[in-house]
């Protein structure tokens, strides 16, 4: 696939772009595929570098993966994804089940969108009520635990709906 070559047919200087699938130049070889690091840019049919962190992309700053230690969001890499968005495999995913922020995988929450509460158990997730014996808190925005005698409570610690044994 060679187009033109340095004192060997082997090395070559310039690609073939008349082929059915066009060829790239990187290191004097022709190929389909360019290097990490590198993208397929028809000026020239070079293979040229993509501007860091990128590990891959379709343009020099138009990130299609990322290198290690940062993480693919709309297109670029960030040390660390926006609100609303985890970490995962180096690409940013969106929190789900009302997670305004999430931690770890992307329905374990942090913090909850408008008008839902957190609620810690096995994970930490975000409803729109409370399990019994917590109540709605939202100064916290948070579930939280009723007090003593209260069984459960509704919109304060102490406000009862339903009381312990012998009160």
């Amino acid at each position: 696939p060679c187009l033109t070559c340095f004192n060997i047919p082997t090395n070559c200087t310039s690609c073939n772009s008349t082929l059915s699938s066009p060829h790239f130049l990187s290191s004097g070889v022709c190929d389909i595929n360019c290097p990490t690091y590198t993208y397929p840019n028809p000026v020239g049919w070079i293979c040229s570098p993509c501007i860091s962190p990128c590990e891959t992309c379709i343009q020099p700053a138009v990130c299609s993966s990322c290198m290690n230690g940062f993480y693919l969001f709309n297109q670029t890499c960030k040390d660390t994804c926006p609100l609303g968005y985890v970490g995962l495999n180096k690409i940013c995913n969106g929190c789900t089940h009302n997670c305004l922020s999430c931690s770890g995988s992307t329905s374990n929450c942090l913090s909850c969108v408008s008008g839902t509460y957190l609620y810690t158990s096995s994970s930490s997730v975000c409803g729109s009520t409370c399990p019994f014996g917590l109540f709605p808190n939202n100064i916290t925005q948070s579930c939280t635990g009723c007090e003593a005698p209260c069984k459960d409570c509704s919109s304060y610690a102490t406000v009862c709906t339903s009381c312990n044994t012998g009160y």
